[in-house]
């Protein structure tokens, strides 16, 4: 019997090396590595993408709100149309700054205050003190400000260091009409909680409201003691407003202590008026503008998230922008006055970004994230005439 002893040799002599092994192993992992570099970029890329997509949306579907609502805008009926034009100097958040004298003759049109509250003139007065005839009170058509603008304003930088904006955070609060007026009377008891109401008696809710005083029902109080029965208000006037404060609560102003960098929610106000009474309307507004409000209140719905900039911006019929106060930073339009285009800007901090600004907590860092503020510019055409 003959063995082949050739084709035994080749089979024996056919195996793999370690050598070899290892050079297949080595390949493989930079494969490998490559493949994992490669689906990690890609997470990376499609994460900023969508990150960007949010941002846009933000802030798109936040400039719309503003839009339909500002465009909206009208000015509040009075028994006299005589306005007076934009009040840029004001002593305080709510009252302009002229002071009722008996001594002085006031024209149709004037604004005072007297007794904590706002009045203007329908004919020409002299020795009448407010609120009696031929004062009524005065209406808050439109009004830009700065109340929560307490810290020092930012200015952001490119990565390569040149300046791209000098954030502002401004309130605005405005009067518009809405046709479909409808109210129901609310026994004691039954307050919906977000939902507007003008007392209709002494009433004792969350504090105490007089007759004709507006409010709303508060989320998570328990106090729902009323002395009389409240009006529920769905239609009419309403006094809406918006503004940046803090993610937790729309009462917190930015850069408070212990509130991180300058990093917002841009909230939106409501509240129905009723009819067009001014003194509702002042109240209102003074409601906007003054209290602080609970973080479970939800009269004040989230709008966007991320916001570092919010700049209102009137201009008149010929053009012109009104200048807010120098030192107080208001701007307030009363009688028959309203602005002819409402310039806006909203600043959007990308998502990413944010959370790192805010671990880190320092204005510096957020200062250098110039190029992660996507700025959204519009202008609203308003269309003048009483409502």
């Amino acid at each position: 019997m003959k063995t082949n002893s050739t084709t035994i040799l080749g089979r024996l002599q056919s195996g793999v090396t370690i050598l070899e092994l290892m050079v297949a192993v080595s390949l493989i992992s930079f494969i490998i590595l490559a493949l994992y570099q490669m689906f990690d970029r890609t997470q990376s890329l499609m994460r900023g993408a969508v990150r960007e997509a949010d941002k846009f949306e933000n802030g798109r579907a936040a400039m719309d709100i503003l839009r339909r609502d500002l465009s909206q805008l009208g000015y509040v009926k009075q028994p006299f149309d005589s306005g007076t034009g934009a009040i840029t100097n004001w002593t305080g958040i709510s009252l302009p700054p002229t002071a009722y004298s008996a001594a002085a003759t006031y024209p149709p049109g004037s604004t005072v205050r007297s007794g904590g509250t706002a009045y203007y003139a329908m004919a020409t007065t002299t020795g009448v003190a407010p609120p009696s005839y031929p004062w009524t009170y005065a209406a808050p058509n439109f009004r830009v400000g700065g109340f929560l603008q307490v810290a020092s304003p930012i200015v952001f930088l490119s990565s390569g260091g040149s300046a791209l904006l000098t954030n502002t955070l401004h309130d605005v609060f405005f009067m518009y009409f809405d046709p479909s007026i409808r109210t129901t009377v609310t026994p004691s008891g039954q307050i919906a909680p977000g939902s507007s109401y003008v007392a209709s008696n002494t009433l004792n809710y969350a504090g105490v409201h007089n007759p004709g005083d507006p409010f709303y029902g508060r989320a998570g109080t328990i106090n729902y003691t009323l002395a009389g029965p409240a009006v529920l208000v769905e239609g009419g006037w309403r006094a809406v407003g918006y503004r940046v404060a803090t993610s937790t609560n729309a009462s917190v102003p930015l850069g408070t202590a212990g509130t991180g960098p300058l990093i917002g929610t841009l909230y939106r106000y409501e509240l129905g008026t009723l009819d067009n009474d001014a003194r509702r309307m002042w109240l209102a507004f003074i409601n906007f503008a003054t209290i602080n409000f609970a973080p479970s209140t939800n009269v004040f719905q989230r709008v966007a998230e991320n916001v570092v900039h919010f700049r209102c911006q009137a201009v008149t019929s010929g053009g012109s922008p009104f200048q807010l106060a120098p030192v107080t930073g208001t701007m307030l339009m009363l009688g028959t006055n309203v602005p002819s285009v409402v310039d806006l800007e909203l600043g959007v901090l990308d998502a990413k970004v944010a959370a790192q600004a805010s671990a880190i907590g320092t204005t510096n860092y957020l200062s250098q994230q110039g190029d992660s503020v996507q700025i959204f510019r519009q202008q609203v055409a308003i269309r003048l005439g009483q409502q």
